[in-house]
């Protein structure tokens, strides 16, 4: 029969996230110690699930690959100019520059 009653739930949930973050897990194994030895409240193990939960949400190396940049709708777009804050259509830059009649120098320099 499991037990209920104790912090043997949390020490083994703790134990087990070492492979992910030992640092968290370290600092938690310490918590549980410190409540024990002065009789206080376990926390719940739902919500110390909970709390790594944010905890390695917040902290775990995210990836940029082509996935990130589309999340951010920066990629995948042909007409994309990059990372920027306006939204709506692409319009195209102006390109209404004079144009050269046959026998002018075309040369810019």
């Amino acid at each position: 029969m499991p037990e209920t009653t104790g912090n043997r739930a949390q020490e083994e949930f703790t134990l087990l996230i070492r492979g992910l973050d030992d640092i968290w897990a370290a600092t938690q194994l310490q918590d549980l110690i410190k409540k024990e030895q002065k009789d206080k409240e376990f926390p719940l193990i739902a919500d110390l699930i909970a709390e790594f939960r944010s905890y390695y949400q917040c902290t775990r190396p995210i990836a940029s690959g082509l996935g990130t940049f589309a999340t951010l709708k920066v990629a995948g777009s042909s007409n994309s100019q990059g990372a920027c804050t306006r939204t709506g259509p692409w319009i195209p830059p102006n390109t209404n520059f004079p144009k050269f009649q046959k026998g002018q120098n075309s040369s810019i320099f």
